[in-house]
């Protein structure tokens, strides 16, 4: 099923009518939804997208995508027609709170989930005086029944302090057994608190179940069935793409396009892993570029319109080429 990119999102840790061009229709529009801000993590190369309240936060986050590469095997193996399919936590979160209420941690709750993620709260587990990035991997394989026990297999995705008294780590997984991960999205985000110049402690915990509960069959599965070739540029060719016309993003209209042999249709050299309808996918992202010989004449008005290019973000199913999503705009937020 193909999707749209559209927001604003609230996350808390918690295209033409023919092949010769574009053909604009001017529309009354009450709102805008904002595209999300995608900004690289240094030395991660991965995409987030976060905000914070007073109490939660919620991080979209993920492991760099040119590494590892595919197997030397080409081809795709009949376990590919059906990926294997994610869990959630469900039992774990059961397990956990309960031992954390046992615990001296009777405030303790488990009531917040978003997506594939679930949010622990009501902590207060200190860290020591240690490096909060070793000592925040080390606790969370220590908590009892926790999917990933193994130290060896996370990774320290981002550190942020944006509080003197509140700060964030982002944790990931870099490996399922012995076979190399390619995550998407981390593995787990501790919400840190302090008072003064006392050592940071646990507040809360949010895991991601998909990234937590992969075992190491389903990534052996995830590996062969990544194919070496670059999808076909097929799929993206006869979408017909959509968006609006803005001017000082208020909207002024809307435009349908669809992309014919001028237009150039690339894709990323490394995949990811994703969940879709509760199903994993290994995702390779790419671009539909517009050719200027195709541009409209108010195409500088178009979403898809950004720093002198024109063009859409697409994501594809790199087993089966099959187009998953599409948003306006390459590499680009608009407004």
């Amino acid at each position: 099923m193909i999707q749209q990119h559209s927001l604003p999102l609230v996350l808390v840790l918690a295209a033409c009518a023919s092949c010769e061009g574009a053909s604009p229709q001017a529309q009354d529009a009450q709102s805008l939804d904002a595209r999300s801000i995608h900004a690289q993590v240094q030395d991660v190369g991965s995409r987030d997208a976060w905000t914070r309240d007073a109490e939660a936060f919620e991080l979209d986050a993920g492991l760099p995508s040119d590494a590892p590469a595919p197997g030397p095997d080409a081809s795709v193996p009949e376990p590919c027609d059906a990926l294997p399919a994610s869990e959630d936590l469900e039992s774990w979160r059961a397990a956990t709170l309960l031992w954390l209420q046992q615990n001296g941690n009777p405030a303790a709750t488990s009531e917040r989930q978003s997506g594939d993620s679930v949010a622990l709260d009501g902590f207060r587990a200190p860290l020591g005086t240690g490096d909060v990035g070793p000592a925040g991997i080390a606790w969370l394989a220590a908590i009892p029944n926790f999917p990933v026990s193994d130290p060896s297999e996370m990774v320290v995705l981002e550190y942020r302090q944006p509080l003197e008294d509140f700060a964030m780590l982002v944790i990931g997984r870099s490996r399922v057994g012995a076979t190399e991960a390619r995550f998407f999205l981390p593995l787990a985000g501790l919400a840190l608190s302090r008072v003064g110049s006392a050592p940071w402690g646990v507040a809360s915990v949010q895991v991601w179940a998909s990234t937590a509960r992969m075992d190491s069959s389903s990534a052996s599965t995830l590996v062969a069935c990544t194919p070496n070739e670059m999808p076909p540029p097929e799929p993206a060719r006869a979408q017909l793409y959509a968006g609006l016309n803005m001017v000082q993003c208020s909207v002024v209209g809307s435009y349908e396009y669809l992309p014919n042999e001028l237009d150039e249709v690339s894709f990323d050299a490394g995949v990811d892993w994703i969940v879709r309808d509760s199903r994993w996918v290994v995702r390779r992202r790419g671009s539909v570029l517009i050719g200027p010989d195709n541009y409209w004449p108010d195409i500088e008005q178009a979403d898809c319109y950004c720093n002198d290019i024109a063009g859409f973000d697409i994501e594809v199913d790199a087993t089966t080429g099959e187009l998953l999503e599409w948003v306006p705009g390459v590499l680009c937020v608009v407004c």
